[in-house]
């Protein structure tokens, strides 16, 4: 009558460590990217007066750059009016 006993009993472990040790798991996680895109570019930029202000990065030599995108310089906009026809300085 034992061996009709000890046979179940090694299928049972056997199942329960080849499915318990042998597992593998995936798991997704997200690293959330806490630091702030870095622009470079001129501090300063001169126009001609009466010249119609149209922005563009690249015509000024700013650049913008993201740890995990990278080359974002599609993505920079600015915020503030110019007026052309009056001298002065003007932060945008």
């Amino acid at each position: 009558m034992r061996k009709k006993v000890i046979l179940p009993i090694i299928l049972i472990v056997s199942v329960v460590l080849l499915y318990g040790v042998y597992r593998t798991f995936f798991i997704k996680y997200h690293i959330k990217d806490l630091s702030a895109p870095v622009l470079e570019g001129p501090d300063e930029i001169s126009w001609e007066l009466g010249r119609e202000f149209v922005f563009s990065p690249a015509e000024h030599g700013i650049t913008a750059k993201d740890n995990p995108d990278g080359d974002v310089n599609a993505k920079i906009t600015y915020e503030g009016t110019v007026d052309v026809h009056t001298e002065g300085s003007y932060d945008v």
